[in-house]
């Protein structure tokens, strides 16, 4: 399955595969607020501040909720591969902000993975 979304660099519309499919995976409350955030901004990505905001929208953050953040997401890409999906663990910019997004991989695991 296909969906044409706007280019997030260039804006210019494209095709490109849909992660709709991912909505179906068996997924924890909190893994599957992320997975669903995931899918509405893609292909753009998230960065850490913002995926913090959604998940913890009006409660209380904990101290350590980056850091809760960062396992959830581990947990997520090991359930996203066998789809073919990943959320690779990448930092960027300034202070090595992480942006999650979703990313579509054509057979096991991406080369330097990181599950």
């Amino acid at each position: 399955m296909t969906v044409t979304v706007p280019c997030p660099c260039c804006g210019q519309q494209m095709t490109v595969a849909s992660p709709a499919d991912l909505t179906k995976l068996k997924l924890s409350m909190m893994e599957r607020t992320i997975v669903l955030r995931l899918i509405k901004a893609y292909p753009a990505g998230i960065d850490n501040a913002r995926m913090l905001e959604h998940v913890y929208s009006g409660a209380r953050e904990p101290d350590s909720a980056s850091n809760i953040i960062s396992v959830t997401m581990t947990r997520i890409r090991k359930k996203l591969l066998p789809a073919g999906w990943t959320v690779p663990a990448d930092r960027y910019g300034r202070g090595n902000n992480s942006i999650y997004r979703l990313t579509k991989i054509d057979s096991g695991a991406p080369e330097g993975w990181r599950g």
